[in-house]
């Protein structure tokens, strides 16, 4: 397991986002807030010549549903999709907390992207494996340089040097986090811009999905909603004595901890999911160099997104947590609800809504802990602290 504190030394000054349910962060979050969701009728491909979406019926063929980011994504596919919904959330950060050219080239930039671990495994029980590449391997090659492509687009001038790229899926994310923490603690950017971009409502995805049984359809009731979306968050040191740069944007929230593991077993395997490593993450998250405090106040934001092997690791992490912490009544929120399940974008996009929660003032608690799993076996959390510090 490994472990980067902020030690409330880091602090997080702007949220840019773009959902099915909005394309700015207030709106989305907002939205989320109250309980909505947009899902549709997905038309990206023809479902009723695939059998595995389901048999037609006497209500007709088989439909399946998803969140899409209407007019934002339309039309695009692929990298091309990842940069257009990663560059609006980026455009939509810019908008409510505006960096000089100078800042920029003193600003780092981490992109978190799908793992593609649920069409890999699809690949290992089909014959789609071409030429011996698997989907992982071509999508890492397709989207190397995505972060420039995200900087070009949005006319950021970011260093080549202080961008990075990585392919870790739901759980990416804190690794994100620790990626941006290190480089600005050794001096290498002033602060850094960290995000995730994702959408599962592409056919290639659907289609390992369906196959997988991992999919929502009629026949399959405890499967995701796929959905798609991005969100970045910007992240400045707090104590100038460790970093060259003053703090110029207001915390609206402050980092205490990102904590990553690994699961050799990951969700896609045929072994139960026993939720320990995800249980070791969130006790890490909480209590990283010293005996776990208790009662603790938290709430939490997690990944389940309505498939039963996520629900079985929750509920056995879930265990193991409260057997070393009383937790109480804790409030949970899943964003899956809202947006769907939006892969490696899903802990960005809850970031921003425990931010934005901290910032209105309707935070259950002072401190969250934004839990996260990947099917790859990459587990996560990041806590957050509200207040002034």
């Amino acid at each position: 397991m490994t472990h980067a504190s902020g030690a409330i030394g880091f602090g997080i000054t702007a949220l840019g986002m773009v959902s099915a349910l909005g394309r700015d962060v207030e709106t989305s979050c907002a939205a989320a807030r109250a309980g909505l969701s947009a899902a549709s009728e997905l038309t990206v491909m023809d479902f009723r010549t695939q059998a595995l979406f389901g048999s037609e019926t006497l209500d007709g063929p088989p439909s399946v549903f998803g969140h899409v980011v209407r007019e934002v994504a339309e039309g695009f596919a692929g990298p091309g999709k990842a940069l257009v919904l990663g560059a609006a959330a980026l455009q939509n950060l810019m908008r409510r907390r505006g960096l000089s050219h100078r800042e920029l080239r003193h600003t780092g930039l981490v992109v978190n992207l799908s793992d593609a671990a649920v069409q890999d495994a699809d690949a290992r029980g089909s014959s789609s494996d071409v030429h011996g590449v698997s989907p992982s391997a071509a999508w890492r090659a397709r989207t190397a340089s995505l972060a420039q492509r995200l900087a070009d687009m949005a006319e950021m001038p970011i260093p080549g040097q202080l961008q990075a790229v990585r392919h870790a899926g739901n759980a990416g994310m804190s690794l994100a986090v620790a990626d941006a923490m290190t480089m600005i603690r050794d001096g290498r950017a002033e602060r850094c811009l960290v995000g995730g971009v994702d959408s599962r409502v592409e056919p290639g995805f659907l289609k390992a999905a369906a196959r997988l049984r991992l999919l929502r359809t009629n026949e399959n009731p405890v499967g995701l909603v796929p959905g798609e979306g991005a969100a970045f968050f910007l992240i400045e040191p707090i104590d100038s004595r460790r970093a060259p740069a003053a703090l110029t944007g207001a915390p609206l929230a402050f980092i205490e901890s990102a904590v990553s593991a690994s699961d050799p077993v990951g969700l896609l395997s045929e072994a139960t999911p026993n939720g320990i490593a995800l249980a070791r993450v969130v006790l890490g998250s909480l209590s990283p160099s010293h005996g776990v405090e208790r009662p603790i106040s938290a709430w939490l934001i997690g990944d389940l997104n309505g498939t039963e092997r996520r629900a079985m690791e929750w509920g056995g992490a879930l265990m193991r947590v409260r057997e070393k912490i009383d937790i109480g009544d804790l409030s949970c929120w899943f964003p899956a609800t809202s947006f769907g399940d939006t892969g490696a974008a899903s802990a960005a996009m809850a970031l921003c809504m425990a931010v934005r929660a901290f910032e209105r003032g309707y935070a259950p608690a002072r401190r969250c802990v934004i839990w996260m799993s990947s099917e790859g076996g990459a587990k996560g959390a990041v806590v957050l602290h509200g207040g002034s510090g």
